[in-house]
């Protein structure tokens, strides 16, 4: 049974807030009846109710900047508590002054201890967790790849009804390797870790609708490694996302994911885009007589 917890960390206030009598811990969440409720401070709907006191041990926390501008992060507390017997049928908060950010993932341990994951958002926020937990944000910094990115049509036109197959290439024109997660968001329709935008008569008619069935359960993944000087290839199928039911020429906008791996780092280090453009011609399926 999975559980879920909610972390609440310290702020700074002009008054002292209603619930500043509560000791830094974790709590029971109470999803009904009395008990001191919280202000949620990340972003979220509604408020959290605290109930008893469970533990005051937090365990070890470690905080990483999920984002390249360092204002979303990810952490990571092992070995919390331990707790009361039952520990997998309650929900949970930890108690650090006044704010509040919910949890997305909890597992607990036959020894009654538990690991929590959560989503910090905003980097004052981060700042003021790495402080309460006495932990160090893990930042992110530029990693100092250069890539050229180049997509091509297989074809030189396209029959409408039928595929339309791109091409795309990713040189490394840097002076570092680069290594990269290919795959892991194809186990669905189509494959999301690309993106498409496509608009009629070479960019200025009307944009083609996404059509496509955007359901993603992950799927597997192999790491790419790509050394200065070297071309990483891939093609895909954009009918996947668009109906191309009218015969013309049409731009299209792609991009592909690149989450960046870094050797004993424990989560993608930067996220970077291949970004480009190409022209595709679809031509009518049924050939119109001759006047």
């Amino acid at each position: 049974m999975n559980t879920v917890l909610v972390l609440v960390v310290s702020c700074i206030l002009a008054a002292q807030p209603a619930n500043a009598h509560l000791a830094n811990g974790i709590y029971v969440v109470l999803l009904s009846g009395e008990g001191t409720t919280v202000e949620r401070s990340d972003g979220g709907s509604g408020k959290v109710v605290l109930g008893d006191l469970a533990t005051t041990a937090f365990g070890k926390a470690i905080l990483t900047s999920v984002s390249n501008d360092n204002s979303k992060y990810r952490l990571d507390m092992t070995g919390a508590g331990p707790f009361a017997d039952g520990v997998e049928k309650h929900h949970y908060a930890v108690y650090v002054d006044c704010a509040c950010v919910p949890a997305w993932g909890a597992r607990p341990h036959a020894d009654r201890t538990m690991d929590l994951e959560l989503t910090i958002q905003g980097e004052t926020a981060a700042e003021k967790i790495a402080k309460a937990l006495g932990v160090k944000p893990v930042l992110r910094r530029h990693p100092g790849h250069q890539l050229v990115v180049s997509w091509y049509p297989v074809a030189e036109s396209s029959m409408t009804g039928k595929p339309v197959v791109v091409r795309m290439e990713i040189k490394n024109v840097g002076e570092v390797p680069i290594k990269f997660i290919d795959g892991g968001h194809q186990r669905g329709p189509r494959n999301n870790q690309f993106g498409f935008t496509a608009y009629r008569i070479v960019g200025v008619g009307r944009a083609v609708p996404d059509t496509g069935s955007p359901e993603n359960e992950g799927g597997p993944g192999s790491i790419t490694r790509l050394p200065p000087g070297e071309t990483f290839t891939k093609k895909v199928d954009i009918t996947d996302w668009f109906k191309f039911d009218e015969p013309g020429p049409y731009k299209v906008t792609c991009l592909y994911r690149l989450e960046l791996l870094e050797e004993r780092a424990r989560f993608p280090i930067w996220d970077e885009y291949a970004v480009g453009e190409c022209l595709v011609r679809i031509n009518d399926s049924v050939e119109k007589p001759k006047p």
